[in-house]
């Protein structure tokens, strides 16, 4: 078996031929790690968390030289670049794209003469050279599990921390706490149909289709656990599902697009005021008082529903080739 600094040589052969400049791409078959699930395992159990890069991470094998690590990446890693030294990446599980791009730098500024995207998956290898900034962005349901090999510097002094290259488009995310399942099947469909990653939040279990674009965060129990976690992902531009007033409340002061499952768009206006009347009817109820629940759910709620959801991805997709 060849190990792991054996094959170092390969990579700086392949590393070699690499024009100034070129895109990062995929090794040929065979240039692994050959590390078993098993090790992999055990190392990732004990892995501790990388602020930094935003991932957790555990050692392998090496010197401080060459050192393997096994990684979990959540969401994406810290846009970074190192000076000195290549790194090498393998997917062990998941679906990603890799960002990167060679670097000038001049002082005072550091800046980025091209982007490239890669999409990756597992057994793909691929060699960044040092100076180009990367950034490996998780695109799938399952959890992304590489192995990198890198110098100890580049987890320490040579290591320059950048502003995001990835694409950030934008998503959808759904409270999908008592979310009704005609308007869940809504959006399976269309997360599908014009590809938007769409992420499905709950403090319970929900089955998702096998697709590349939906995923599904499990949060913990208790009160607003899956509207915090909401909270924490959105971005401005956004779409937000969800029937939770004080959620919509937030997450348009963040400049996010909110509509409710029966299809109203949230706006600053009536946003304000359906929290008012929100909490006058939670006080007549406290008192006593009988005041009844929503309209039921329906074929008029879920085309209203659909309607809107079709209206807001096309202004997202026309704003895409406008661009």
């Amino acid at each position: 078996m060849i190990t792991a600094v054996q094959k170092k040589d390969r990579y700086d052969q392949a590393l070699s031929q690499m024009a100034a400049g070129a895109p990062v791409a995929r090794l040929s078959p065979g240039n692994g790690f050959d590390i078993s699930i098993e090790i992999l395992q055990e190392s990732l159990a004990k892995a501790e968390p990388d602020k930094i890069a935003n991932i957790r991470h555990a050692q392998l094998t090496g010197d401080a030289l060459w050192r393997l690590h096994v990684a979990e990446i959540a969401d994406k890693v810290a846009c970074h670049m190192h000076g000195s030294g290549c790194e090498v990446y393998e997917i062990v599980s998941g679906l990603g794209t890799l960002y990167s791009g060679p670097v000038a730098r001049s002082e005072p500024r550091t800046g980025l003469l091209q982007s490239h995207s890669l999409k990756v998956a597992s057994g793909d290898v691929f060699i960044v050279p040092q100076g180009y900034a990367h950034q490996l962005v998780r695109t799938g349901n399952e959890p992304l599990i590489i192995i990198f090999a890198c110098p100890d510097s580049h987890l320490a002094e040579d290591r320059l921390v950048m502003p995001d290259i990835c694409e950030e488009r934008p998503k959808l995310l759904v409270d999908a706490d008592a979310l009704p399942g005609a308007a869940r099947d809504i959006l399976f469909r269309a997360a599908q149909r014009v590809g938007i990653k769409t992420i499905f939040v709950a403090n319970k279990p929900l089955r998702m289709p096998d697709s590349e674009f939906i995923s599904f965060e499990l949060t913990g129990q208790g009160f607003d656990v899956a509207d915090a976690r909401i909270v924490e992902l959105v971005r401005a531009g956004d779409i937000v599902v969800t029937a939770d007033i004080p959620l919509a409340d937030a997450v348009v002061a963040m400049g996010a697009l909110a509509v409710d499952p029966r299809g109203q768009l949230y706006s600053d206006e009536n946003v304000k005021e359906r929290l008012f009347i929100r909490d006058f009817m939670d006080t007549l109820r406290k008192s006593g008082a009988t005041t009844g629940g929503p309209a039921p759910y329906g074929i008029k709620e879920t085309r209203a529903f659909a309607a809107q959801i079709d209206r807001l991805l096309a202004q997202i997709q026309q704003s895409r080739k406008s661009a």
